[in-house]
């Protein structure tokens, strides 16, 4: 097994964790972004 192939799978391995990471903060932000309005329009009828 020759190092170049460890690193090849290795940086192809990180970079799918980070697209994953990626794609999972931005569905967490839009879903954040929704409930932000209603949470102001919440606060601001108190």
């Amino acid at each position: 097994m020759r190092s170049n192939n460890f690193n090849q799978t290795d940086v192809e391995q990180f970079y799918m964790a980070l697209i994953k990471d990626s794609v999972f903060c931005r569905s967490a932000l839009k879903e954040f972004s929704q409930k932000i309005p209603i949470a102001f329009a919440a606060a601001s009828i108190k």
